[in-house]
């Protein structure tokens, strides 16, 4: 076919989508594999290194190599699979001497890439608003996961083949074919391994590359299609196909015929086409034929698309709506799908779709040989191109259901097949079944052979004698159940199912053995729905409403984790110290089951365990176990085998005497052993420690000994710990704690601490680095203890006269009454984390003083009582109980790694994870881990994963930040400044979320505190120049919490800390049947320290008013004022400083705004609890309007200009109205009292803003005009952006955007990067957050031309570059060469014909549609206040109200008659040709030099010529170039010249005509600087592409801006106007050294993008 132009149509979007949305419902989830062609070669690679490396890491070359690919909302997103790859990695062949190939290189890529699936603007920008979600994905060329691409075809073309296009496999082409709602779109890149990338390329040649699986971005491959209209067609090129129902699933079908006979059959034209059926939701489904062509831009560069044309439509009988339809043949029958191809038919293909009434329907699409024989003639005729365009009637088809599975007891929601054709479905019942197909009647003789009928063809054959039975049912989901997976078990290959629901978990099944959960349940996700689940080569795969999927190991997920029991080894008196190896078969007794023991006195008692290594660095595979018999043995989990040691109570000495000492074995309580696995130091309720050699682990040559040493003050011994290898930590019953340091001579007190409390020592932290000692108790305290100073050497370690330290700080009940389990320090950030039976993690810093204060405590779900606590730079997880079962959970993202059913709290228990000793545990993969619990007295039960070697391949199990699990009710931006941004949010789930937003990007998130309720509002404050702002949230029960967030960090690239300020509660208020709904605070005075009054609005119609100082208060919660209301419940408020005084503007339910009068300044007192300083609240609002008809959703209030007392109001509502009010005010003083009264009111109503409820507006003041910014939100899944004027008062549409989540609540805020460009980021909240963006300077520049009196437009060579045209730092070196006047006397045949063929380009090339839109600006009148009828006494035309000054040369202004007698051009044109005859002269004398003299004795003098200036035309260049003569002047003889001032130029004749234009151009000047100073005229300076290679332009630009502002700041104020730069440059947009009387606006684009923008808001501006 041959080539199409296509060019971006014109965007009328002003909106900019540069970042996928923050959380959100995760659809669709999988794992992407690379062809095992690339794979097996990395795996070679990965060999080779590691034989040359004995220390590169081994990995599972397959896996390592994945990608997640997720749709969430609009986006489509690729990630890693495995993190610990390097991005950098590469494998290299053996033979670097061969030339290179596809198999010399495999570089691993670790990038992240995101794209709309159904949006691009380089293609065309939808002119709708709307904005379809992705439902699913599918992969082109795979019959599996890992089989991605299909080596073996031929056709297909491999990497280091030809790149034409008429060779490029189209569908090879594809990386991911998505669909959603009605559009379907493919899409190419994204690290997914296509085998050619459809990128632009100039032109089609053969290349070599290397096979690299680094890929670019995902670009969307375009889609053309032809459509009837009015007996004609037209094309449309689209980034999306729209169709006409809503789809289900889909299939695709590449053409790879076997045999010849077919490959003639069908025209050799398979190797360009494909098809895809689509399932719809009204049961029916489409088939669609795609085939590659190509189209061409205006640079004639080529870029694939695809020609979508309709073949047929088949209707199931069965006429319905359905909620579920899954395909069964194309893809997944391989075997049907190779006799298809051998054939030259289609193979069958059959579908399964799920009603509303629970009811399953099985029918056939491509599988009776009558209709086969139809389609295939369909599709015959459009392989051969007879067939070209939907203008032909689609054939429609209904066929008859083939089976009819009915049992479910509500919607049909999932509809899977399985591998032998079985069918999995889900319900609104809460159930998931599976349906086999089997005989229908017992009489039937026919065997059931799986294999016999999972043939696709044969199923629809068989359903006269088959009938689709249910075969299981599996109860478990409290909730909806809404995706089914199947999968194989890696254990016995049998059959699973792996559902997910809207219970937030997914749960695995094996039909075939129970009807219960085959295993403990997938919990990860923070959200009710689980949307999505995959199973992907033994990873599961799960996406839910919290924006994050979640990755499993199938096979650790269902290997049974029943404990094997041991039973310590009895002792034998005899042997004590001998060393003895058991095999484990004889003491011991490896089960599935939990062992059950009966109660029997025995003698040996386990008193101690603890896991260990035999070094330092290594896997703590061993188990080492104490008795209070004194045996010491231990468990080697490799060998499966005991060691019984030396007994650690016989002859023991003393590290004192050297004497024997006597030691009751029955007082052991507890061990620690030596990081190195050498020693170990048990310890004894009478306050000895005895430190034993581990036999087998010590120096053979010297004999094991037992060391005892105490305190003899201090009993009992509580627990024991090493600090590092030469420090041990005892904690004493009493609240002792003494650090024993060991020297040659033996061990000796370095400190000796007292906790001061009533509890008892329970665990600890050590910052190694800072010195320092956390401590927490068995009553809620942590303890903080400063190591730097010593104490005096003790004598020995039995002296008691040390000096108890006390603590340095003592934070009291940090976690309730209950026992402190756990602490680790944050080595970033110097943070204090704690643990504590209450079920929370507690946050605690030191201050500059050194005491402790607290951030704040959250409590972690599904967990009732916390024991453990690791860090790392990826996160924090925690260990706990939920009931009897031990929980190990990430606490940021809510990942379950472990559920361990201990039998109860109590029992003593050891728990370690994978992770070597001083090593960081990396948390974002899954951990291996061991747990020992104490069933007995002697039995122990042992629970592990991935122990004790260490796997090959590690994976992410968590992609995406964790955000809200359902709505997002209110959030706000948090400016930190000169740094990053911070934005807070509620939500339904109770849940607040403080996102860091850094570099255009999400980077990371902060839990706070969770609320009992929904959480309704949030806010900040801040107090200007301020490093420190306040944050409040509000919800249920009528409560609010302070937080301050300090961000004086930011600025060296650290995260800003929050810490807990106080809570609110009401007193003597019923709370629990209200709720506050919003919330926003405001700084008032004083400001040291910063205070804030925070007004909250509740259901009950009331404002309960505090104020809040950022110093925290001794007690934790406070009390505020109440401010009663009408009993209407209040939707939203806002805060306005005004006049030294505060408005309250209050929306209800009743349509009503209420407006409150309070002072600004308070009194505060801030020992009181509850310190507020509001003394006299007003009786009654200050004013009351009757905006809606129903309820106000939102309402934002702003003050446009400071000069004069104005309030812009507005407010949105469910009667889909924009209300905007304009509010006067007067103000009033007396001698004690001021007060403000309303003075004049004015209003306009957008009636009908929105087609649906409108649920929140923000306005914004734009500084420097007397107009607002507008945006507005809805149920309609779009955002608008609204330009309020206030002079007169009017609001126009500028822009709408389609949303990806509904729009319940929005803020935004300014970001301005180093060049001085601006873009406003609105941040929308919904079912995640959507961040959109505003270029401020493209709408600044429109509302200052808008405004403009003068204008003056300076164009550079940017600004003809947008035409195509070259510019001189792009230029030859032959222009750079021949721009010289000398090159004429030289070679002048060279020198004319090169300028003839530049003139003739630039002739040839159109202006870009910037030129005409500064057109119809000037002459069109879109620049309404433009002083057209301005008039000098001279001349009409030298002062218009614009000008041209620009240093092209391509006259492309002089085609527009708006611009032909006001423009200087100051380089010439070279539309004109001139006489050479004064080249050789310099203000009227000869130039020097031989050449010089040589040339001029030959012209006569210049003066005389007749002729010097020639007007050229395309034809008269044409015939030129065609003629070999040289171009004469018909006056005197010489070659003539361009009219382009050159390098080194004198010629008069050109200098002359740049000359006259300069001078009219600086008369016109002069006359706008007399306009500015004395008629308040505004003049704007528009900068087109002026770089700085060629500075002259931009010069120019500067100088005006200056000399104008001069001029301004010496006039009166009343008669001053304006100037204003505007400067449009992709680069070198910095700005100048401005006086304060000057602006300038800059915007970082090329000129004809942003001209486009600007054109978009005049239009808009002038309605």
């Amino acid at each position: 076919m041959a080539d199409n132009c296509f060019s971006p149509t014109k965007p009328t979007n002003l909106f900019h989508r540069k970042h996928a949305t923050h959380g959100g419902p995760v659809t669709f989830a999988t794992i992407r594999f690379p062809p095992p062609r690339r794979a097996v070669r990395y795996q070679e690679q990965q060999q080779q290194r590691q034989d040359d490396d004995s220390d590169s890491p081994h990995y599972d070359c397959i896996k390592s190599l994945g990608r997640v690919v997720l749709a969430r909302g609009g986006w489509i997103e690729s990630h890693a699979l495995s993190p610990l790859m390097n991005p950098n990695r590469t494998a290299s062949s053996s033979n670097n001497n061969s030339a290179p190939s596809c198999g010399d290189h495999v570089t691993v890529d670790t990038h992240s890439y995101r794209a709309l699936a159904f949006h691009d603007e380089s293609i065309a920008v939808d002119d709708s608003v709307t904005f379809e979600s992705v439902h699913g994905l599918i992969f082109p060329s795979s019959t599996s996961s890992l089989s991605y691409l299909n080596d073996s075809s031929e056709s297909r073309k491999d990497l280091c083949g030809n790149n034409n296009k008429n060779n490029t496999k189209p569908s090879s082409a594809i990386s991911v074919v998505a669909y959603g709602g009605r559009r379907l779109s493919f899409l190419s890149g994204g690290g997914l391994w296509s085998t050619t990338t459809p990128q632009t390329h100039a032109n089609a040649s053969t290349s070599t590359r290397r096979d690299t699986l680094l890929e670019d971005n995902f670009a969307t491959i375009p889609i053309v299609t032809q459509s009837a209209i009015n007996d004609g067609s037209t094309t449309t090129c689209k980034a999306y196909l729209q169709v006409s129902d809503c789809i289900h699933d889909a299939t695709i079908l590449d053409f790879e015929w076997e045999n010849s006979a077919a490959k003639d059959r069908h025209h050799h034209h398979e190797s360009n086409a494909f098809l895809i059926a689509l399932g719809m939701v009204h049961n029916n489904c489409e088939i669609w034929g795609f085939r590659s062509t190509f189209l061409q831009d205006r640079q004639h560069r080529h870029r694939m698309a695809f020609e979508a044309t309709r073949l047929q439509c088949i209707t199931c009988d069965v006429r319905c709506m359905t909620y579920s339809l899954s395909f069964y043949g194309w893809h997944s029958d391989e075997e049907t799908l190779s006799l298809a191809r051998d054939d030259g038919r289609l193979p069958p293909l059959i579908a399964a779709s799920g009603t509303v009434f629970g009811e399953i329907i099985v029918w056939g699409i491509v599988h009776d040989e009558r209709r086969d024989n139809v389609l295939m003639n369909i599709v015959d005729l459009w392989l051969s191109q007879d067939i070209v365009s939907r203008n032909d009637p689609t054939p429609r088809l209904r066929v008859p259901p083939s089976f009819r599975l009915k049992g479910h007891f509500g919607s049909v929601f999932s509809v899977k097949f399985g591998p032998e054709a079985e069918i999995a479905s889900t319900s609104d019942d809460r159930t998931v079944r599976l349906w086999t197909l089997t005989p229908s009647s017992s009489s039937s003789t026919e065997a059931r052979d799986p294999k016999s009928v999972r043939n696709t063809s044969r199923i629809l054959e068989l359903q006269s004698t088959h009938c689709y039975t249910l075969s299981w049912t599996g109860w478990g989901h409290t909730a909806r159940v809404w995706d089914v997976s199947f999968a194989r078990s890696p254990h016995d290959n049998s059959l699973l199912l792996i559902s997910a629901g809207e219970d937030g978990v997914a749960r695995i099944w094996s039909p075939f053995l129970t009807e219960k959960e085959f295993r403990l349940p997938l919990r990860g996700h923070r959200c009710e729905s689980l949307w999505t689940v995959e199973n992907c080569d033994g990873i599961v795969v799960t996406g839910g409403n919290d924006g994050s999927v979640k990755l499993w190991d199938l096979e650790s997920r269902t290997r049974d984790d029943g404990a094997i029991a041991y039973v310590v080894p009895s002792m034998d008196a005899s042997n004590a110290d001998a060393e003895t190896t058991i095999e484990l078969e004889d003491v011991a007794t490896s089960t599935t089951r939990k062992k059950k023991y009966k109660k029997a006195k025995v003698k040996s008692q386990i008193c101690g365990m603890e896991f260990f290594s035999i070094n330092s660095d290594g896997l703590k595979s061993k188990l080492l176990v104490a008795t209070r018999e004194g045996s010491l043995d231990s468990l080697d989990l490799t060998q499966q085998s005991w060691t019984t040691h030396n007994s650690w109570s016989n002859k023991v000495i003393s590290s004192v005497t050297g004497e024997s000492v006597d030691v009751d074995s029955s007082t052991g309580v507890c061990i620690a052993v030596h990081p190195c696995g050498s020693r170990v130091v048990v310890g004894t309720t009478e306050g000895l420690l005895i430190l034993s050699d581990i036999l087998g682990h010590h120096d053979s040559k010297k004999p094991s000994q037992k060391i005892a040493f105490n305190s003899t003050s201090h009993r009992p011994i509580q627990s024991l710990s090493w600090v590092d290898n030469d420090n041990l930590l005892v904690f004493y019953a009493r609240g002792t704690i003494i650090r024993y340091t060991f020297h040659v001579d033996g061990p000796k007190i370095s400190h000796s601490m007292k906790l001061g409390t009533i509890g008892i020592p329970l665990s600890f932290a050590h910052d190694a680095a800072r010195r320092d000692l956390y401590v927490g108790d068995s009553r809620g305290n942590l303890a903080y203890f400063n190591l730097n100073s010593s104490l005096s050497p003790p004598c020995d370690s039995n002296d008691n006269t040390s000096t108890e330290k006390s603590p340095d700080s003592l934070l009291a009940r940090v976690h309730a009454k209950e026992h402190v389990t756990g602490v680790v320090v944050l080595t970033s950030t110097g943070a204090i984390l704690s643990v504590g039976n209450d079920g929370c993690v507690n946050e605690c810093k030191k201050d500059s003083n050194g005491q402790l204060y607290q951030v704040y405590s959250i409590p972690i779900a599904n967990v009732t009582g916390l024991r453990n606590i690791w860090s790392s730079d990826d996160g924090v997880v925690v260990g706990g109980y939920y009931g009897n079962d031990y929980v190990v959970t990430d606490v940021l993202s809510g990942y379950e790694f472990v559920r361990i059913p201990t039998g109860g709290r109590q029992r003593r228990h050891e728990f370690v994870l994978d992770s070597a000793k001083n090593k960081m545990i990396d948390f974002s993969v899954p951990i291996s881990y061991g747990m020992a619990v104490c069933t007995g007295q002697n039995s122990i039960d042992i629970y592990s994963r991935g122990m004790p070697q260490k796997a090959d391949f590690r994976y992410s199990y968590n992609i995406g930040s964790t955000l809200h699990g359902e709505t997002i009710n209110r959030l706000c931006w948090v400016e930190c400044k000169d740094c990053c941004a911070y934005l807070l949010s509620g939500s339904n789930d109770c849940t607040v979320k403080l996102s860091r937003y850094k570099d255009n990007e999400f980077v990371s998130v902060k839990e706070l505190p969770p609320h009992e309720s929904c959480v309704r509002g949030v806010c900040s404050s801040s107090h200007p120049k301020s490093k420190s702002s306040l944050l409040v949230t509000c919800g249920g029960k009528l409560s609010m919490e302070f937080y301050l967030l300090d961000h004086s960090s930011c600025a060296d690239g650290d995260p800003a800390s929050v810490s807990f300020l106080c809570s609110y509660r009401t007193l003597g208020v019923s709370s629990i049947d209200h709720r506050m709904n919003v919330v926003r605070a405001i700084p008032v005075v004083p400001s040291d320290p910063n205070c804030h009054m925070v007004v909250a609005a509740d259901s009950d119609g009331n404002l309960h008013i505090v104020v809040i100082s950022e110093v925290a208060l001794p007690r934790k919660t406070t009390i505020g004022n109440i401010l009663h209301g009408n009993g209407r419940p209040v939707l939203c408020l806002d805060l306005l400083h005004f006049l030294d005084r505060i408005l309250i503007f209050v929306g209800t339910t009743a349509g009503e705004i209420l407006v409150w009068d309070l002072p600004s300044h308070v009194d505060v007192c801030l020992g009181d609890v509850g310190s507020n300083g509001i003394i006299v609240l007003p009786d009654s609002p200050l004013f009351t309007i009757n905006a809606h008809s129903s309820g106000i959703n939102d309402l934002s209030a702003a003050i446009p200009t400071r000069e004069i007392p104005l309030v812009v109001l507005c407010s949105v509502g469910d009667d889909q109205t924009l209300a905007t009010y304009l509010f006067t005010f007067v103000e009033h003083s007396s001698c004690d009292n001021r007060s403000i009264e309303l003075s004049e009111s004015k209003s306009v109503v957008a009636p009908s803003a929105s087609s649906s409820p409108m649920k929140a507006v923000k306005v914004v003041n734009d500084d420097s005009s007397l107009c607002c910014r507008v945006y507005t939100t809805g149920q309609d899944d779009c955002i608008t952006l609204w330009r309020l004027e206030l002079q007169p008062l009017a609001i126009k549409l500028m822009s709408s955007s389609g949303l990806s989540t509904e729009g319940s609540c929005i803020d935004c805020m300014r970001i301005k990067d180093s060049s001085g460009s601006e873009q406003e980021m609105i941040a929308i909240g919904g079912e995640g957050i959507e961040l959109q963006s505003i270029d401020l300077s493209v709408f600044k520049a429109a509302t200052k031309l808008y405004e403009a009196n003068y204008l003056l437009i300076t164009a550079g060579a940017g600004f003809s570059a947008d035409s195509g045209l070259s510019t001189y730092e792009c230029a030859p070196d032959e222009y750079k060469e021949l721009c010289d006047p000398s090159k004429l006397m030289r070679e002048a045949n060279r020198f004319q014909r090169f300028w003839l063929n530049f003139s003739s380009t630039y002739l040839k090339t159109n202006p870009h549609l910037g030129y005409e839109l500064l057109d119809l600006w000037c002459a069109g009148g879109l620049l309404p206040n433009l002083k057209r009828n301005a008039k000098n006494n001279t001349s009409a035309t030298e002062f218009s109200p614009w000008w041209v000054y620009t240093s092209n040369v391509d006259c492309h202004f002089h085609r527009f008659k708006s611009f032909q007698d006001s423009v200087c051009e100051i380089h010439g044109s070279a539309d004109t040709f001139i006489c050479s005859c004064g080249i050789g002269y310099s203000d009227g004398q000869a130039r020097l030099g031989v050449q010089w003299d040589q040339w001029n004795q030959g012209v006569p003098e210049f003066k005389s010529c007749k002729q010097p200036r020639v007007q050229v035309t395309c034809d008269a260049l044409k015939s030129a170039l065609n003629d070999s003569n040289i171009l004469m002047c018909e006056s005197c003889q010489l070659p003539l010249r361009p009219n382009v001032l050159m390098f080194n130029d004198t010629d008069e004749n050109v200098l002359r005509s740049i000359s006259t234009q300069r001078d009219r151009y600086q008369t016109w000047e002069s006359q706008v600087e007399d306009a500015i100073s004395n008629k308040k005229s505004r003049l704007v300076i528009l900068e087109l592409g002026c770089g700085i290679n060629v500075p002259a332009v931009r010069q120019e630009s500067e100088e005006v801006l200056t000399d104008c502002a001069q001029i301004i700041q010496s006039q009166e104020v009343d008669s001053r106007g304006s100037v204003c730069l505007v400067r449009i440059n992709p680069k070198n947009v910095e700005g100048v050294a401005l006086r304060h009387e000057a602006e300038y606006i800059s915007v970082k684009a090329n000129a004809k993008e942003a001209l486009e923008q600007i054109d978009h808001l005049l239009r808009q501006m002038m309605r």
